[in-house]
Formats: structure tokens, C-alpha cells, sequence
């Protein structure tokens, strides 16, 4: 174990002591997606597209309190040149905190060791200055389809 993962985890160990919320790289279930999803006022689609959706991801990181709950994620899904995070979520009684910085932050660390070219995400205005604050600017060449033109 080199010196930074020895300092990363006891980082933990004192969050976890400390009554605080840890970020760590791990799987989500089905449940516990649709859970943060739903405390944050998202819907979500059926069990086997959330499942796929899943399994797809290129790197999830979650935050978990002090009793090992789920309070917030981010997802990055991509092809490895093309990435795109999403499913940033912060539960509402732990927003405000600087979990969403830290997921944010976890993400592009991700990103810089994979040393992915293109790191993108789409953001509501109301939380835009938590991604700029991390270097994001609006690029303005974005374009979607909506679910219902998709499905034509």
C-alpha cells in the first residue's frame, strides 16, 4: 500500500469516527439508485433499464453517512473518450455539505488517471456554479432529444 492510499483511508477512518459522510468508489443496487433518485424528486425508469443503466457505468462513486447509508452518488458513463457524468444526487438533509464537490471532484480524478480526453455533464442552472467552481463552462453545442420524440 503506497502513502497515499494509507492517507486515503485513514482519511475515512476519521470521517467515519467523526460522525462525518465518506465518499468511496463502489456499485449501487437497483434500490438504493432509485432510492437517491426519488429523495431528490427524480424519477426513475423500470428495474431492468435501471439495471443495465448500471452495469454501463464506466466509474460510481457514492457518499455514505455515518451509519453507512447512502446519501448521495455520481455516475460516469462513456466509452472511455466520450465521457458524460450524471446522476449527481444529494439526498436534500445532506445538501449543503460539499458532498456534491466531492463527488465531483472523485469523478474527475477518475477521469484524469484514465486520462479521458473529454469530460462533459449537463447541469440545471440552479446548481451550474457547483460545476463551474470545478472548471465546467457551458459549451453550448449540447443538443437531446426528449423521451417522447425518442420513443416515435
Amino acid at each position: 500500500m503506497g502513502e497515499w492510499e494509507f492517507r486515503w483511508l485513514a482519511i475515512k477512518a476519521a470521517f467515519r469516527i467523526a460522525g462525518m459522510t465518506v465518499i468511496v468508489e463502489r456499485a449501487i443496487d437497483v434500490p438504493e439508485y432509485r432510492r437517491l433518485r426519488a429523495e431528490v424528486g427524480w424519477n426513475s425508469p423500470d428495474d431492468r433499464v435501471c439495471a443495465a443503466a448500471l452495469a454501463a457505468s464506466l466509474f460510481t462513486v457514492v457518499a455514505d453517512d455515518e451509519e453507512g447509508r447512502s446519501v448521495g452518488m455520481a455516475r460516469a458513463v462513456g466509452d472511455g473518450f466520450y465521457v458524460l457524468i450524471v446522476d449527481v444526487v444529494v439526498i436534500p438533509r445532506a445538501q449543503g455539505s460539499g458532498i456534491g464537490a466531492m463527488l465531483i471532484a472523485s469523478v474527475m480524478e477518475w477521469a484524469g488517471e484514465q486520462s479521458i480526453p473529454h469530460l462533459a455533464l449537463g447541469a440545471a442552472d440552479e446548481v451550474a456554479g457547483l460545476y463551474h467552481r470545478r472548471g465546467f463552462a457551458r459549451a453550448g453545442q449540447y443538443l437531446r432529444l426528449d423521451e417522447d420524440t425518442v420513443s416515435r
